[in-house]
């Protein structure tokens, strides 16, 4: 078997040290998906890293990012998947990559889709992008009412650090491909809100779910296609506070960004960002995270392209143009810090949470290693820091 899938992935074989077990050390493109627990695979200095079958998807159900596939697991938590969708959908997902490329995916849930075509976002199935049923009443109050708790939290944590928004205050949200929620639940505190996303360039087909949010509560928040590195249709010194979650570390150009938000902020007016940085170990998310520890950043460009397309043959066409234009390799902790104040940013809250992976994947060495050669600019707080929030005010 070991010799058939080597001829398949024009790999090698390596016998393990401690084990004397053969593996197949990948060193070139495969043409076929190789079996992932006989797999490793190696970098352009000769470095040979264990492909894990579980990790990632351990970490994140990074399947869902496919509409087929979201489209089962929906219908299954309603209720509403036979025996067969659900060995469908086992089968489609894999252990840690896809097992079909997205055309035959769609071909194969094509029946499903159909049957519950009154369900689907738009009334259609789309290819790439989470949420893919109309979401029920019940759904959308409860998310919103989540949201109206964790920003009336929020709000008195900012009046702990002297800051204030007033009340029927201007808020503008950035991100709401997920539905809009959080901003609605801005609105029901009183806020006049608005929200601004780019969709990933159009990546995601995500872009109805709002609509139907629109249509379940009545808002007038205003939901606003557009990109914060351009100038926006938003007028000078319009919003009291901006507010993002899980934002910042796709925006690829911050300076643009930061000026864009500076521009829009009244004099005073202040920002609150939450994000997931790029160098902790879900940092690539869903597309880019590896099969072993912050491979992501311990591979160069190059493997890393070679990495996805060897190994996630059926993601790669959307996985590397996703991380190319969705993720930035050089924001790190400082330079965001630089490029607040750059930006004529008062920095009043900078704070970092460790990552909880630490248990399961150890920065030993030999990660550390890796990972400062391939990015010279990182600290190891970098590496350990999970989840960054901001609050700036402007000056």
């Amino acid at each position: 078997m070991i010799k058939r899938t080597l001829k398949k992935i024009r790999g090698r074989v390596r016998r393990s040290l401690a084990t004397g077990e053969e593996r197949i050390v990948v060193s070139s493109p495969a043409v076929l998906r190789p079996s992932p627990a006989d797999v490793l695979f190696e970098d352009r200095d000769g470095r040979v890293h264990i492909v894990d079958d579980s990790l990632r998807y351990r970490m994140k159900e990074t399947w869902r990012l496919f509409s087929p596939l979201s489209l089962l697991a929906e219908l299954k938590e309603r209720g509403l998947l036979d025996v067969s969708g659900v060995e469908l959908l086992d089968r489609l997902k894999g252990s840690r990559t896809v097992t079909a490329s997205l055309e035959e995916m769609t071909d194969l849930v094509r029946p499903y889709a159909e049957k519950h075509e009154n369900l689907l976002l738009g009334g259609s199935l789309g290819g790439i992008g989470k949420r893919v049923l109309r979401p029920e009443r019940e759904e959308v109050e409860t998310r919103i009412e989540e949201g109206v708790l964790h920003h009336k939290a929020l709000l008195e944590e900012l009046s702990a650090l002297g800051v204030t928004v007033p009340a029927g205050a201007s808020i503008m949200e950035i991100g709401f491909i997920s539905g809009g929620e959080s901003i609605v639940a801005f609105e029901r505190l009183g806020f006049k809100g608005a929200g601004i996303d780019y969709f990933y360039d159009g990546a995601f087909d995500s872009n109805h779910r709002y609509k139907e949010v629109q249509r379940l509560t009545g808002t007038k928040v205003r939901f606003v296609p557009g990109d914060l590195t351009q100038r926006t249709s938003f007028g000078d010194e319009e919003f009291n506070f901006i507010y993002s979650h899980q934002v910042l570390e796709h925006i690829r150009d911050l300076e643009a960004a930061f000026s864009e938000m500076s521009r829009i902020l009244k004099p005073g007016g202040v920002m609150f960002h939450h994000y997931d940085p790029y160098f902790h170990p879900m940092g690539g998310h869903s597309f880019g995270t590896l099969d072993f520890p912050w491979g992501h950043v311990r591979l160069d460009e190059d493997d890393f392209a070679r990495y996805i397309e060897t190994l996630r043959p059926f993601e790669a066409p959307h996985a590397l143009p996703w991380c190319a234009g969705s993720l930035n390799r050089i924001n790190t902790i400082q330079r965001v810090q630089r490029k607040l104040v750059e930006a004529g940013f008062a920095i009043k809250l900078f704070k970092t949470t460790t990552t909880r992976f630490l248990k399961d994947m150890p920065l030993d060495r030999h990660v550390v290693r890796d990972c400062l050669e391939r990015n010279p600019h990182l600290s190891l707080a970098d590496l350990l820091t999970s989840k960054i929030v901001v609050v700036a005010q402007k000056t």
